[in-house]
């Protein structure tokens, strides 16, 4: 759970991620939506944890 109440965290596996470029794309374009808050990607757990409003951006938008 994020810090603000709206707030929410979700975690997915990604797969076919092999370098830290891979890891920087996602997390650009994912801070370029509205209520992100935290975008952590872990390239060689192939794991990416998102905080955000979910008042703003959807689960389904991610």
């Amino acid at each position: 759970m994020s810090a603000k109440d709206t707030g929410e965290r979700w975690d997915w596996t990604v797969t076919g991620m092999d370098c830290a470029s891979c890891a920087t794309k996602i997390t650009t374009a994912l801070n370029r939506l509205p209520g992100v808050e935290d975008v952590q990607v872990g390239v060689m757990s192939e794991r990416l944890t998102v905080s955000l409003d979910a008042n703003q951006t959807s689960r389904e938008t991610i």
